[in-house]
């Protein structure tokens, strides 16, 4: 536990010592893991009461489901994002992401309360237009899904999409 506010405290003395108000400075989490030794959400909330007396501009949770529940050291009947913006109580805004894919999605996740920001890692790497598409009305057009006869749409050169299409961790058309 000495480590990330460590790092922390060497960025924003950096910040301060180069007068670079305009530089933001926020942190990333994984809240869990999943192995009995693992971290826990009582680790993440130690860490979390750290970080938050540090002058953060975000603190952001990264997470396979936005709406996962809590496995060990916490209600588990609350998700994790609903604890830990609770835990911070408002002292830096939170994102929040996991398996987040349309315009819809991204609303609902606002609606909850838990987040003020959210993170659309996987759409947006699916539709690099992705905001575009938003902003002209289209979400219709958003894809959920890489089509494997389209990796073109993904705004990456096939070489690199055929790499990114053998992960487990998206939904590939054809090949999962």
């Amino acid at each position: 536990m000495r480590f990330p506010p460590a790092v922390v405290d060497a960025v924003i003395a950096a910040k301060t010592a180069r007068r670079r108000d305009d530089f933001i400075i926020g942190y990333r989490l994984s809240p869990e893991e999943p192995q009995e030794n693992g971290i826990t959400m009582t680790d993440t909330f130690a860490l979390a009461d750290t970080l938050k007396a540090r002058a953060l501009q975000y603190l952001h949770v990264s997470l396979w489901d936005f709406h996962k529940k809590a496995r060990r050291g916490a209600d588990s009947c609350r998700s994790r994002l609903d604890l830990i913006h609770e835990r911070i109580g408002g002292a830096c805004p939170l994102i929040g992401v996991g398996n987040l894919f349309t315009a819809d999605d991204a609303l609902n996740v606002l609606d909850t309360g838990w987040v003020e920001f959210v993170g659309m890692g996987k759409a947006v790497l699916i539709n690099s237009d992705f905001a575009t598409l938003i902003y002209q009305g289209r979400e219709a057009d958003i894809a959920t899904e890489i089509d494997s006869s389209h990796a073109d749409r993904c705004g990456c050169p096939r070489s690199k999409a055929g790499k990114m299409m053998g992960n487990r961790w998206m939904q590939v058309d054809g090949l999962m």
